[in-house]
C-alpha cells in the first residue's frame, strides 16, 4: 500500500486506515527501538508513544520526505526522551548506593559467543552519545542512506558522515576496550 494514500486515509478519519499504518509500521518500529536501545521492559510503552505522536502529528506530515523516514524521526525523539529520563533514574540510584567493589581487569578481550556479542553490542549502543547512536543504527543496521539519515536528524549530509566516523570510533572503543561492563 503506498504510505501517501495511507495517510491521506487516516487524515479524513478512516480507522480501518490508522489499524493499517499501525499494521504496516509496528515491527519496523519496535526494530529500530530495539537498536537505539530501548531496552525490553520499556519497549512496548515507548512504541506506544512512537504511535501516540504519530496519530496527533500525522496532519503535520508533509510528505517531503517517505513515510518512514519521518517515523524513523519520531523514533530518534522518543527514544533521546527516554534516555533522559532513565540518565537521571541512574545517576539518582547510584548516588544514593554505597560504591561497590571493582571488578577485576580482563586480560585480554575474548571472543564471546552470539548471545554475549548481542549483549555487549547492545551496552555499547546503550552507552553512545544519541546523535552518534542514531546515526550508527540508522547507516550500520538499519542500512539507509545518508542523505535519508539527514532528513531523518534534520542536519546536513556532512553532519551525517562526521556524526558515523566518530560513532564507529565510540563503538568500537566501548565493544574492544572493554568498555562495556560484563
Amino acid at each position: 500500500m503506498a504510505a501517501r494514500s495511507l495517510v491521506d486515509r487516516c487524515l479524513v478519519g478512516d480507522s480501518q486506515a490508522w489499524r493499517d499504518l499501525y499494521d504496516e509500521y509496528h515491527q519496523l518500529v519496535a526494530t529500530f527501538l530495539n537498536r537505539m536501545g530501548v531496552p525490553a521492559s520499556e519497549a512496548d510503552d515507548v512504541r506506544q508513544e512512537v504511535f501516540v505522536r504519530v496519530f496527533r502529528k500525522l496532519p503535520t506530515f508533509e510528505g517531503r520526505s517517505d513515510l518512514r523516514t519521518w517515523l524513523y524521526r519520531v523514533c530518534v525523539t522518543q527514544s533521546g526522551r527516554l534516555r533522559r529520563q532513565t540518565w537521571f533514574k541512574d545517576r539518582l540510584r547510584l548516588f544514593r548506593q554505597t560504591p561497590a567493589a571493582e571488578p577485576e581487569e580482563a586480560a585480554g578481550f575474548p571472543t564471546f559467543g552470539e548471545e554475549e556479542t548481542d549483549r555487549r553490542i547492545a551496552q555499547a549502543l546503550g552507552r553512545m552519545k544519541l546523535q552518534h547512536r542514531a546515526v550508527f543504527v540508522l547507516y550500520e543496521l538499519e542500512g539507509r542512506p545518508g542523505d535519508e539519515i539527514a532528513r531523518i536528524l534534520e542536519c546536513p549530509v556532512a553532519t551525517v558522515w562526521s556524526r558515523l566516523h566518530y560513532a564507529r570510533r565510540e563503538f568500537k572503543s566501548l565493544v574492544e576496550e572493554g568498555e562495556v561492563m560484563k
